[in-house]
């Protein structure tokens, strides 16, 4: 449903926990991917982590996800990540009937560098910094941008969850044309049934 809009290689998501909870994760975020989904989940993170997600898709076209965080508790929790999408041995040619061809690729790529800290037992807020760039055969273009997300524990066992992304949006520009990413906004709500982890 996000197809033809920009930065929307961003929107596929990472991590089988939350694609198997069919993406509702902005309330759970709480290991290393909460870097995509919310980065306010990070401090719930006891331990140092490593999230790795690749896609094999369509027509050669390979998605991927790596994220690293870490939790310090008394100085907040820090990472980074990288998101990227990318498609190669697409043909070119000047015409339909031109039979001079030559083949290109086509990427796009985010690097995030997330932070988060726990403002008090209830609230936590985060934010990624990001660089995004897109290349189309010998045209790139590249921006910056900002997301933010809180999570606050409304019960012992009752988490909400936002996540604001491209709140500060980034703008690509390729020749004459620039692409600002849309804000994307998403609340959520978990309640813990069971003891232990889901």
């Amino acid at each position: 449903q996000d197809a033809g809009q920009p930065g929307e290689f961003m929107s596929f998501g990472t991590g089988a926990r939350a694609l198997g909870m069919g993406r509702a994760f902005t309330a759970v975020a709480d290991d290393a991917s909460s870097i995509y989904w919310n980065p306010a989940g990070m401090v719930r993170i006891t331990n140092p982590e490593l999230s790795s997600f690749f896609a094999s898709m369509y027509e050669g076209t390979s998605y991927g996800f790596t994220g690293y965080a870490v939790n310090t508790k008394k100085k907040g929790a820090f990472g980074a990540a990288i998101v990227y999408l990318g498609t190669g041995g697409i043909e070119y040619r000047q015409s339909r009937t031109d039979t001079n061809t030559s083949m290109f690729s086509a990427n796009e790529f985010a690097l995030l560098i997330p932070y988060a800290r726990k403002i008090n037992y209830e609230l936590s807020v985060g934010g990624n910094f990001k660089y995004v760039s897109q290349s189309i055969r010998s045209e790139s273009g590249s921006g910056f941008g900002v997301d933010l997300g809180a999570t606050y524990k409304a019960w012992y066992k009752l988490n909400l969850g936002l996540s604001l992304k491209n709140i500060m949006p980034p703008t690509v520009k390729i020749r004459e044309k620039a692409d600002t990413y849309p804000l994307d906004m998403t609340v959520g709500a978990a309640y813990h049934m069971l003891s232990g982890d889901l």
